[in-house]
């Protein structure tokens, strides 16, 4: 019988869970069934708040709903990181 060979697939995964110690408070996350499918797909990460400059540690970001409209502002800061992260 012929075995098929099937590419991997690419999971893109949120890069504190179980990558890098990039949450707001410096921890990593550590999941279960991330680390099940480590084996078994390509690992693509990101981290968004990292990517648009916030560092580690940082205040945490949340989605507020300011005008009718969601943006994402940093509540210690009040900082207004939605455009960034767009």
């Amino acid at each position: 019988m012929m075995t098929r060979a099937f590419p991997e697939p690419v999971v893109l995964f949120s890069r504190c869970l179980g990558f890098d110690p990039c949450r707001y408070n410096g921890a990593m996350i550590h999941e279960s069934a991330v680390e099940q499918l480590k084996p078994l797909v390509v690992a693509e990460t990101a981290c968004p708040e990292v990517a648009i400059g916030l560092g580690v540690p940082r205040s945490p970001v949340r989605l507020v709903e300011k005008d009718q409209v969601i943006r994402l502002i940093q509540p210690d800061t009040e900082r207004d990181v939605t455009d960034d992260m767009m």
